[in-house]
């Protein structure tokens, strides 16, 4: 760019720009409004992929959720259609025989069935969900009083609950019930705590602010569910393929329970480092599509300012014959074409950019301020390295609009020139 535009140069296109300055304005608008529209929605999209990954960075890596359905394959003289459920020894069978897991652990909840919360003459139906405390590890409980399902509970089959904070707000009209005793479905349990929602909690059986959460061995006792659990956790070694864990525990727990391991349907996997890949996926996709309405928007300033360079040149004929005539090389015109396409684009662009970040910065503050009332976006303002981008996409455009004036500008012969009135 120095070579391009050296001190001489510069005050030749500067000369030419200001000749006709509104026509110039209105051309370099173009690409300002393109650049600043690149900066924005790019900033955009990265608050986007903030707020998605910021949300799903809690998760352990290695994580998968299994349960069961009905099986879709006949097997050993079972017939298909059976439904069947996987009990508390299958997690004794499973650690025992897949060392490869560092973490199993179930959940239960009667399926479609919601209880009576009552309080006097307050009352509402919401769903139970038998927990084991290991579930705090993979989705941290935001608990605004008193504390959470601990293992004495599990162990003992105490007859405890966590209620959530919708529940009390709706039922107990924000008088804590946590150390009384509430009614719930009938059967009175001791209060010991109150949860909410919090951004890094994964809403697995029900959102925590409105379920009453209980043990899971409590669970089973009071809804006759014997040993059966709902869902199992699982967690695999760092080093281990979460997908190679999936296939041994659909051998273990099938071989177990009289059903086909190629029944997919019958045993079925979240994968979560899968889920996980899919956002990040998304949040990639999103960018690139970003990227090309924004290129789009910047090239069709380009085809203005290329559009004006070249009815600069039509305008200049007999100045450029004369050059010609004179003896100015070829790499002269074009550099002197090109050195005005790319001023005017770069200029344009730079205070598009630096209009489109001091935006962004604004809107950032503003979005910190207001994340607790939720806001989508996180930090808004694109990094170091996609800002270089968009400064390397604003010469290469301003260089790619002089292309067609300059070689315009060779095609002009001198006598043809001097003719020109």
């Amino acid at each position: 760019m120095s070579r391009l535009i050296g001190t001489d140069t510069f005050h030749e296109v500067w000369s030419s720009i200001s000749r006709n300055p509104k026509r110039s304005l209105l051309t370099a608008f173009g690409v300002f409004w393109g650049m600043l529209m690149l900066v924005v929605m790019l900033s955009m999209g990265k608050g986007i992929t903030n707020s998605v990954l910021g949300q799903i960075s809690f998760i352990p890596q290695n994580l998968t959720f299994c349960w069961t359905d009905v099986t879709s394959i006949p097997w050993k003289g079972m017939r298909k259609g059976r439904w069947w459920q996987m009990k508390n020894s299958d997690i004794d069978a499973i650690k025992k025989e897949i060392p490869e897991i560092v973490m199993a652990f179930p959940m239960a909840s009667p399926w479609n069935t919601d209880v009576r919360v009552v309080n006097r003459d307050k009352s509402g139906s919401y769903r139970i969900k038998g927990v084991d405390p290991s579930f705090v590890k993979i989705s941290p409980i935001q608990i605004v009083e008193g504390r959470y399902i601990n293992e004495l509970d599990v162990q003992e089959c105490r007859k405890v609950c966590v209620m959530g904070e919708k529940i009390v707000n709706e039922v107990y009209k924000g008088i804590s019930p946590v150390g009384s005793y509430v009614l719930v479905g009938g059967v009175s349990y001791q209060c010991i705590g109150i949860a909410t929602r919090s951004s890094q909690t994964m809403d697995i059986g029900g959102s925590d602010e409105e379920v009453v959460t209980m043990p899971y061995t409590l669970v089973q006792k009071l809804y006759n569910l014997g040993e059966k659990i709902t869902m199992l956790t699982l967690q695999a070694r760092p080093d281990v393929p979460i997908e190679f864990v999936e296939q041994r525990v659909r051998q273990v727990v099938c071989a177990r329970h009289q059903v086909s391991p190629d029944d997919k349907k019958a045993l079925s996997f979240i994968n979560i480092d899968q889920q996980l890949r899919v956002f990040r996926s998304l949040c990639t996709g999103i960018t690139v599509l970003l990227w090309i309405v924004g290129l789009g928007t910047l090239l069709s300033g380009a085809i203005g300012v290329s559009n004006i360079v070249m009815i600069t040149v039509k305008e200049r004929t007999r100045e450029i014959g004369v050059r010609r005539a004179i003896g100015a090389r070829p790499g002269t015109i074009i550099a002197q074409i090109m050195s005005e396409s790319l001023v005017l684009t770069a200029s344009a662009g730079l205070l598009g950019f630096i209009a489109g970040v001091a935006l962004m910065s604004v809107s950032g503050l503003q979005n910190a301020a207001l994340g607790e009332s939720g806001m989508t976006l996180t930090n808004p303002m694109i990094d170091f390295s996609t800002g270089l981008a968009a400064l390397g996409v604003i010469v290469a455009v301003g260089l790619a609009a002089g292309i067609l004036p300059a070689f315009r500008a060779l095609k002009i012969k001198a006598i043809d020139a001097i003719r020109e009135e």
